[in-house]
């Protein structure tokens, strides 16, 4: 009797079924590939730029502007979208050493409140963090002028 009905033993690997081992391998394939496209997606997606509409609305003058060269606490305004501030002044900000990370070679945009002759960038009431100041790149100029012009 060469051909007896026995039950197929699955465990051994011979039947049509995978193992347990085959199953746990190709979940973790699959995981880590799930983990990778999403690693990628963040990484090529640009966050929006946000600008505080309060903030700007709140300052006296708003410019873009460099950190000059000789001091911590000044910046050359390269353009103004309010107040009185014209582009090639040099502005002592009261308040700019707070604000950690700031590069000499990178614009920023400023919104600030003057004190005579002085200025502080502008905060919300209640605002514990340090003061915000924002990359003058193309979307946040475009927002900038959006928030003022709408404030005409």
């Amino acid at each position: 009797m060469p051909f007896q009905n026995r039950p197929t033993d699955t465990a051994a690997g011979g039947g049509a079924t995978p193992g347990p081992r085959r199953v746990l391998i190709l979940a973790a394939a699959l995981a880590l590939s799930w983990s990778a496209a999403l690693a990628l997606m963040d990484g090529l997606t640009v966050p929006p730029v946000v600008v505080s509409a309060d903030q700007l609305r709140s300052s006296a003058v708003v410019v873009s502007g460099r950190r000059a060269e000789e001091t911590d606490d000044r910046i050359r305004v390269e353009r103004a979208f309010r107040g009185d501030a014209q582009p090639g002044d040099e502005l002592r900000i009261l308040n700019l050493a707070e604000v950690g990370g700031l590069q000499r070679e990178r614009a920023y945009l400023f919104a600030l409140k003057q004190f005579g002759r002085d200025y502080e960038i502008a905060t919300l009431d209640g605002q514990k963090a340090a003061p915000i100041v924002y990359p003058a790149d193309g979307e946040a100029l475009e927002r900038v002028k959006s928030i003022l012009r709408d404030d005409l």
